[in-house]
């Protein structure tokens, strides 16, 4: 009677430290376009100014806020720099999340140095993947061809993701800066990104695109894909945002993170 009742309690304790990391494990953090950099502000339009200089306090805040619920990879689609020549940004980001145990994805934007990604991510390519919870996460540069506006991928990378998907047996999440849909016809896919959505969705293995570089959302399914743009995370209109990503059911929950209204006065000013 005594084993049995031990061996209860220890069963329940194995489940009272296991369940709660079971639960996160297939939850992922999503920020986009931090943009770090040293200027107060910067205005692209009326509708697109974010705030370099304050990317520090938003990242730490929304960073805690997804440790507080259990999140440890956080992936980063692009334009972590608001001038590519600005590298130390990147060696203090990665420091930050480093910090809170977490793991960073990075995808290069626009914004980006090839070299950059190779170094920080620790990669032979600006391209690579990794296996998490069962997952095969590929971050992919389209930024190669930034002469054009919709970006591109030069013919290495593009046969490396095609015989990628052809023999992986996980479910896909692709991160890339670059999204693939026109954004003045949001229902016609860029001649030179059709190939690469034929390959995600003829495969049936990529369930998940996340880009950015609009700063503005954007959600879609295409051909059983769900793609979705996200906000910069120093835009004005929606500063602070990040996502919380669900791998099981691929909800993506759009966040702001909550930062003092002193912080919020001193930007505004």
């Amino acid at each position: 009677m005594k084993f049995k009742k031990f061996a209860t309690i220890f069963v329940l304790l194995t489940l009272v430290f296991l369940l709660p990391n079971l639960v996160f494990a297939q939850k992922i953090g999503w920020i986009t376009d931090i943009h770090a950099g040293s200027a107060k502000k910067k205005k692209k339009s009326a509708t697109n100014i974010f705030y370099p200089r304050y990317y520090k306090q938003y990242l730490a805040q929304a960073l805690t806020e997804m440790k507080n619920e259990g999140i440890e990879i956080i992936v980063i689609s692009g334009d972590i720099t608001d001038h590519s020549r600005e590298v130390r940004y990147v060696k203090r980001i990665r420091s930050i999340i480093r910090a809170r145990g977490m793991e960073m994805i990075l995808a290069r934007g626009n914004h980006d140095r090839e070299k950059t990604i190779k170094k920080y991510m620790k990669q032979k390519k600006s391209y690579y993947y990794l296996d998490r919870y069962g997952w095969r996460i590929i971050a992919l540069d389209n930024s190669q061809r930034c002469a054009v506006r919709e970006g591109g991928m030069d013919s290495n990378q593009a046969e490396w993701l095609e015989d990628l998907l052809e023999k992986t047996d996980r479910p896909v999440l692709a991160v890339m800066h670059y999204p693939i849909f026109n954004k003045k016809d949001l229902s016609s896919v860029y001649k030179r990104y059709r190939e690469t959505e034929n390959w995600f969705s003829e495969e049936g293995k990529a369930k998940l695109v996340l880009a950015g570089h609009w700063h503005t959302e954007y959600f879609t399914i295409y051909h059983e894909v769900k793609y979705t743009v996200g906000n910069s995370l120093t835009l004005e209109s929606k500063i602070g945002s990040y996502y919380i990503v669900d791998l099981d059911t691929l909800w993506i929950d759009a966040r702001q993170a909550q930062i003092s209204q002193a912080l919020k006065k001193k930007i505004s000013r």
